[in-house]
């Protein structure tokens, strides 16, 4: 399979990307970028909290923090009951004086940030859980927050990213405004929320920035996901980056003239019909191979006028390479699978077509099923396409040659032809 894919990716390359138009800078750009930073708990690290909100204070930018009201005590991808901490005063006391400010907006993070059991194969901690139970702790944890902080809290964040169409519901019942959870998640229709989606980490804004101006969009937006295990200052393995490093970026931002930093509350344009359009662009792109995913707006959320653009982009795309890959599989199996098809009896070879559509049909709801599908199951899907295509095409043609023949020669007569029974008079 991988091997068809590079062949095909290797065919159509030229005539594809000849007949679609090159992204190019567009003159007037208004580029938000928003800052998210996860997890501030009981049990974060105070002293980096204070550095982020003097950092973001000293360049006169802002900051949403998703914090964790009643954070569990022990390991958060263990479901298991445990002890819940709630935010200590000091931190709230800091948090809100930055929000006066106008350099914090505060968001809810969930409620302990503890995975549930409903999802063994990805961590959540609504997803699965009926609606009143996610009402209960949506509200809970944000009643708690607004008392700690004396601010209202209108932003909730998910934890992991992941909720379900109950997780909405309840955000919206409970009066928020705007969720952030990231491209992938719950496309929704809900005319109240808005949705500003994790789009980059910290280390990609330079290059978010860059390609927001390249693409045919004059309002793009960028929001950046960081977490404390991101800096080197917390001790964690997985840090690849440093405070001084952030300072930079920050400093580097303030020097560009088409770029903004805002909080998500300040985000225009954020509906549910933008979000909806921007998953449904990311998950079309997600069944091309990686050659031909479009890179100039995958760290980018696209406003109206952009989705415009990358869309037909997109799908020319899938649709070009798509046809592409059916027609030459089509093609072989013509010669390979008509070949076959002309040394067995005609039943038999219905029989055979009539099986591998079976087989099509079956293999395509299997793997379409569950929605969770790339390229290699599109790919599968119009690897048999073809295949059932180009022996269908041979098994008709043989068909008709068959009946062809029988008219040129006739029925057979006690074991004798009209043909040979008409050659034979003519002796006499």
């Amino acid at each position: 399979m991988t091997l068809i894919l590079r062949w095909t990716t290797a065919l159509i390359w030229v005539p594809l990307f000849s007949a679609l138009p090159v992204c190019g800078t567009t003159s007037a750009k208004d580029i938000t970028v928003v800052f998210r930073y996860d997890d501030p708990s009981a049990r974060s690290n105070i002293d980096i909290e204070r550095q982020l909100i003097d950092e973001f204070r000293r360049h006169g930018m802002s900051c949403t923090f998703a914090v964790v009201p009643y954070v569990c005590d022990g390991d958060v991808h263990d479901p298991s009951p445990q002890q819940y901490l709630p935010l200590p005063g000091e931190k709230a006391m800091l948090f809100a004086s930055a929000v006066q400010e106008g350099v914090l907006e505060i968001a809810l993070h969930g409620y302990s940030h503890q995975t549930n059991e409903m999802h063994p194969e990805k961590y959540s901690e609504f997803a699965g859980l009926d609606y009143g139970e996610q009402v209960v702790r949506i509200e809970r944890g944000r009643e708690f927050l607004e008392t700690q902080l004396g601010w209202p809290v209108l932003t909730f964040v998910p934890p992991w990213n992941t909720h379900d169409t109950n997780t909405l519901r309840a955000v919206e019942r409970a009066g928020f405004r705007c969720v952030s959870s990231d491209m992938y998640g719950t496309p929704s229709s809900s005319a109240a929320l808005r949705f500003v989606p994790a789009t980059c980490e910290l280390g990609q804004v330079k290059e978010g920035v860059r390609l927001a101006r390249q693409i045919e969009d004059p309002a793009p937006l960028i929001v950046v996901l960081f977490h404390e295990y991101d800096f080197i200052e917390s001790g964690s393995p997985r840090a690849s980056a440093t405070l001084r490093q952030l300072a930079e970026t920050l400093r580097w931002l303030s020097t560009q003239n088409d770029v903004a930093v805002r909080l998500m509350q300040e985000v225009p344009s954020a509906d549910a019909v933008r979000y909806t359009k921007n998953h449904w662009l990311r998950r079309v792109d997600q069944v091309l191979p990686l050659r031909l995913r479009a890179t100039s707006y995958r760290p980018v959320y696209l406003s109206a006028e952009g989705l415009q653009d990358a869309t037909r982009r997109t799908v020319t795309t899938a649709a070009l390479f798509y046809t592409g890959l059916v027609l030459l599989v089509a093609a072989t199996s013509y010669l390979v699978g008509g070949g076959f098809l002309a040394r067995i009896s005609p039943w038999a070879a219905s029989v055979v077509v009539a099986s591998e559509w079976l087989l099509l049909i079956g293999g395509s709801i299997w793997t379409l099923g569950d929605g969770q599908f790339g390229a290699r199951g599109v790919a599968s899907i119009a690897t048999a396409l073809g295949w059932c295509v180009g022996n269908s095409v041979a098994a008709v043609l043989r068909h008709r040659c068959d009946r062809g023949k029988t008219r040129e020669t006739g029925p057979a007569l006690n074991g004798t032809s009209i043909r040979e029974r008409a050659g034979s008079s003519l002796d006499y």
